[in-house]
């Protein structure tokens, strides 16, 4: 009976941080391109053998570094120039200077 080899997210600390480094090796060595999407917290649950909830605190960890955006209900993806662009034009926000509102407002 053939060994499984081991998962590439065993080892010391906890297995969403490992989880994390992986997928952070994997983005700045552009196996994981800029502006693609990363795989969803259940193919990282299943691929990984994790809990989706450790799936999510990589994730998590991911976007903290500054290596990943998500969307809600549009999965998450590398920083690249679009998903930079698209981030910048979501945080944008009107403005409130009085001499901008519209007439009679």
């Amino acid at each position: 009976m053939e060994e499984e080899p081991p998962s590439p997210i065993e080892g010391p600390g906890y297995r969403w941080e490992n989880l994390a480094d992986l997928l952070a090796g994997q983005i700045e060595a552009g196996q994981i391109p800029p502006d693609a999407k990363l795989p969803s917290l259940r193919e990282l649950s299943e691929t990984y053998d994790v809990s989706l909830n450790t799936a999510k605190a990589a994730v998590k960890d991911l976007r903290e570094r500054g290596l990943v955006v998500t969307w809600h209900g549009g999965g998450s993806y590398a920083i690249g120039p679009r998903t930079k662009e698209r981030r910048d034009r979501r945080l944008q926000r009107p403005s409130e200077d009085p001499g901008d509102a519209a007439p009679g407002a």
